[in-house]
C-alpha cells in the first residue's frame, strides 16, 4: 500500500465518500494503531471485512444524487434520497441502476448546452494543475513524517 495524498472531492460526487470511507474507517477504529503498519495492516484487515451489500448501497446512493445534483441546476442544496434499498432488495425489487425522468435528463442536457466549454476545460486544467502540486507537496511531507516515525 503506498500513501499518497489526494485533492478533495464534492463529497456527495465521490462513492467513497458516500460511505465506503465511513465504513472503513469504523473497522478500522476498533484496532488501536501506533505505527505506520498497524495502520495499513488495520486498513487490510478492515477492507477485507467489508460487506459488498455496503457498496452496491453506496454506487446506488451516488446515482440518486447525481440525479438531484441536475435536478437542482448543478447545485447541492438537496437532501440525500433514501429509496429503501434494503426493503426493495428483500422483495427482489433493487434496480442495479438508478434512473431519471426525461424531465431530469433534458433539464441537465439544457444546462450543458448553456456552458462554455473551452473555459470549463481551461479552469478545470488549472484546478488539477494546482491540486498535483499540492498533492506532491504532501506527498512528499507524509513521506518526511512516516521516516521520522521510523527512526
Amino acid at each position: 500500500m503506498k500513501l499518497k495524498y489526494q485533492p478533495p472531492n464534492s463529497p456527495d460526487m465521490n462513492v467513497l465518500d458516500l460511505g465506503f470511507f465511513r465504513a472503513i474507517q469504523a473497522l478500522q477504529q476498533t484496532h488501536h494503531s501506533n505505527t505506520y503498519e498497524d495502520i495499513v495492516n488495520a486498513t487490510n484487515n478492515a477492507w477485507k471485512d467489508v460487506d459488498p451489500w455496503s457498496l452496491e448501497r453506496n454506487f446506488l446512493t451516488l446515482q440518486s444524487c447525481l440525479r438531484e445534483v441536475i435536478g437542482c441546476a448543478g447545485g447541492n442544496s438537496y437532501k440525500i434520497p433514501h429509496m429503501k434499498k434494503a426493503a426493495l432488495k428483500k422483495c427482489g425489487r433493487l434496480p442495479e441502476s438508478v434512473s431519471c425522468g426525461k424531465d431530469v435528463c433534458d433539464d441537465g442536457c439544457t444546462l450543458l448546452g448553456q456552458v462554455d466549454l473551452s473555459t470549463v476545460m481551461l479552469e478545470l486544467s488549472l484546478q488539477t494543475a494546482r491540486d498535483l502540486e499540492m498533492s506532491d507537496i504532501f506527498t512528499a511531507l507524509e513521506t518526511l513524517d512516516i521516516d521520522d516515525q521510523d527512526e
